[in-house]
């Protein structure tokens, strides 16, 4: 077990101890590399012939071979598991997290999970977080997800933690993490972010108008409070701006243009600010060239407000 991973550990056997009012916290399983996955198992090759594995078997083998489960249903230490989260297992065993399906079969009340994920490859990420989710739901076990990762956070949690060198900076669920951040570390964490500065004209409710970019911004469904000549900052995502060749507020310069597939990605010059603009319009397939002159607007109602820091 790595030293950030022993330290992850213990203040969190620390925070569930103090929460229980006891000095030890039972109850908690964790995945850790060097944990055994499962004992008992039997393999069948390509060719037929069975194999028998205990829990010192390097079972990663078994899927880049193309072997199957013999039974589609498996017993781990005399419990019942599905092969859906057998073959969980060995998904992870292979990106060297194995130990996630012995720590699930010990019904733990707390489950605590390191990374588990970081060395698959995109593709499977993607579908080992659904079976994570799944199972955690379908088992109602409360869990503790350690991630740098935006969209495994996002993904897989009911209420997210952001943590900055120690200190916890805000909670929340997904959506109010990322569209409702309470400082700039938050915003630039989760996702991207775009950082806007300008000063407060006036307020009016959830209304406010900003002088930015050398143009007045009329944005709608603020949070905060300001006043008059205050100095802030805009919190724009990417997919909060518009690339249009005519009819926005700003001016631009395409300074890099990439299709990605489900979105088209730009890097803007405006008002001789670097900005990024993601397009999701599916009916848009050709970005607009290196160079081009284009209008740059802004979701004014969904931008979010924080005052400069300094």
């Amino acid at each position: 077990m790595s030293t950030s991973m022993v330290w992850k550990f213990r203040w969190l056997h620390s925070f569930l101890a103090r929460l229980r009012g006891s000095e030890r916290a039972s109850g908690a399983g964790w995945v850790e590399p060097s944990n055994a996955i499962t004992r008992a198992i039997t393999f069948t090759s390509p060719e037929g012939k069975a194999y028998r594995l205990n829990e010192k078997t390097a079972v990663l083998l078994a899927r880049p071979r193309g072997w199957h489960l013999e039974e589609r249903h498996v017993t781990v230490d005399g419990h019942p598991i599905s092969a859906g989260l057998f073959d969980l297992g060995l998904f992870l065993f292979h990106a060297g997290r194995a130990a996630l399906a012995r720590a699930l079969v010990m019904e733990p009340k707390v489950l605590l999970m390191d990374e588990p994920l970081s060395n698959l490859d995109a593709k499977l990420r993607e579908e080992m977080r659904t079976e994570i989710r799944r199972i955690q739901k379908e088992l109602n076990i409360t869990s503790v997800y350690v991630t740098h990762d935006q969209i495994e956070a996002m993904t897989l949690s009911d209420r997210i933690v952001i943590m900055n060198q120690g200190i916890i900076e805000q909670i929340g669920s997904p959506v109010e993490v990322y569209r409702f951040p309470n400082s700039r570390f938050v915003s630039n964490f989760i996702g991207r972010a775009n950082f806007v500065e300008g000063t407060v004209i006036e307020q009016n409710g959830e209304s406010l108008i900003v002088d930015a970019l050398g143009k007045v911004i009329h944005l709608k469904n603020v949070m905060r409070s300001f006043s008059a000549q205050d100095r802030v900052t805009l919190i724009v995502r990417p997919e909060m701006i518009r690339v249009k060749k005519q009819g926005e507020l700003f001016e631009g310069v395409v300074q890099r243009a990439a299709y990605l597939g489900d979105v088209i990605e730009y890097d803007l010059e405006v008002q001789g600010q670097l900005m990024i603009g993601v397009e999701t319009d599916p009916y848009i397939m050709e970005p607009f060239p290196v160079g081009e002159t284009v209008t740059v607007g802004m979701a004014e109602g969904c931008i979010q407000v924080l005052p400069l820091e300094n």
